[in-house]
């Protein structure tokens, strides 16, 4: 997921993801993160529509509705986005590192 400020020329594109997730002093829950991709991948292609979004931290799945997530990743977050345009189905994965 592209940052704010990431594209020339489109600085409010993207969805800015990596700061939510590893800003020490926020904590988010998995739904204002999930909202946040389905809102900005509509704004950004309206053709496609979300179907699921998973969140792993290295192979264990993290379950829907936590409250806490900024505290379940520590380093790396796979995301794995489902989602169709024209009703062709594509599904893809964003990993998301911390750099300290």
């Amino acid at each position: 997921m592209t940052n704010t400020l990431e594209k020339p020329f489109e600085p409010t594109f993207g969805a800015n993801i990596s700061a939510m997730l590893f800003d020490m002093h926020l904590n988010f829950s998995e739904s204002v993160l999930t909202t946040r991709i389905e809102t900005e991948i509509k704004r950004w292609e309206p053709r496609a529509h979300v179907e699921k979004v998973q969140y792993y931290v290295g192979d264990q799945l993290i379950e829907q509705g936590i409250s806490n997530f900024g505290e379940r990743v520590l380093n790396t977050v796979r995301i794995i986005v489902e989602l169709t345009i024209n009703n062709n189905g594509f599904t893809t994965t964003i990993n998301l590192n911390r750099f300290r």
